[in-house]
């Protein structure tokens, strides 16, 4: 049976996104805007701009008609229309879905299209208007149409002590990690690279929940 509703942690600010199946986001991700999400993972500190689409529907192409009555989808659309419900077909399920997921500390341009089973990598940057239709590796800069990978954020060895530290799952509270400067990425990773590896970094535990449709076109943000 297939789950529906949004799994959030907090704090998650949804602003006017939809949502469609199920979908989880992780904790400190934003949208900024419009947006429409279908069956997808999206991991913590995402921030997605206005008129982004992760994982929107397919249609068979193999069917007599690509329209959602061939594959008894749409009923949602035409749901007090008796013509709709006698023509719409009893044979075949909803037209198949692949998860997309979207990696932590993700940057997601404004009217970026993610195509359904795609994985993003953490760090990675989608350019305003790429339309992405193959896996990106993490800290990838992507943009076009299709999207392909313009360069990394960062050196090799940086991006792998990043994914070896995965800040993201942590308290950077700064009761715990201090004052750091995250714009001097060397003292930074040092630091929190330390602490980690002496148990002085907790894990981040974010309250986690489930959030109703009528919260989908609303500022939510839990405490």
């Amino acid at each position: 049976m297939s789950q529906k509703g949004v799994i959030i942690e907090s704090p998650v600010s949804l602003r006017k996104a939809n949502f469609q199946g199920h979908c989880r986001i992780g904790c400190f991700s934003y949208f900024n805007g419009h947006a429409e999400v279908g069956h997808a993972d999206i991991g913590r500190y995402c921030s997605i701009a206005s008129g982004v689409i992760i994982g929107p529907g397919n249609h068979p192409l193999d069917h007599l008609s690509t329209h959602p009555f061939a594959f008894g989808g749409g009923s949602n659309r035409f749901a007090r229309n008796s013509g709709y419900a006698a023509i719409v077909s009893q044979k075949d399920g909803n037209a198949p879905t692949r998860r997309t997921s979207i990696g932590n500390d993700v940057w997601i341009g404004a009217n970026a299209i993610i195509m359904q089973g795609v994985t993003i990598g953490n760090g990675s940057m989608i350019a305003a208007g790429a339309v992405v239709t193959k896996d990106v590796e993490a800290f990838s800069i992507v943009g076009g149409v299709p999207a392909k990978t313009m360069r990394s954020r960062f050196p090799e060895e940086i991006a792998s002590r990043i994914q070896k530290l995965e800040w993201w799952n942590h308290s950077l509270d700064r009761k715990h990690v201090g004052e750091l400067c995250y714009g001097d990425l060397e003292k930074t990773l040092s630091a929190l690279e330390e602490l980690k590896d002496s148990g002085q970094l907790p894990i981040l535990e974010p309250p986690t929940r489930k959030v109703g449709r009528r919260w989908h076109q609303r500022l939510f943000i839990t405490p």
